[in-house]
């Protein structure tokens, strides 16, 4: 296991909400095992997009601050 930094583990958060959406979509009554692989594909995006996209906004308020 990694040692998440507080702004890994908030972007780790924010990426609940798409996540959640995308999950919606193909319906929360669906196993992951029943899901096709463009749909797992889908949340892997979903998901390293909206970390990816946090750690920016995070980096870009807070720009003195050295991401790593």
């Amino acid at each position: 296991m990694v040692d998440l930094t507080a702004r890994e583990e908030a972007a780790i958060r924010a990426t609940l909400q798409p996540v959640a959406a995308l999950i919606d979509t193909i319906g929360w009554h669906a196993p992951p095992s029943a899901w096709s692989q463009e749909q797992v594909l889908q949340l892997i995006t979903v998901t390293i997009d909206g970390f990816q996209t946090a750690m920016h906004q995070a980096a870009v308020d807070d720009p003195m601050e050295v991401p790593f």
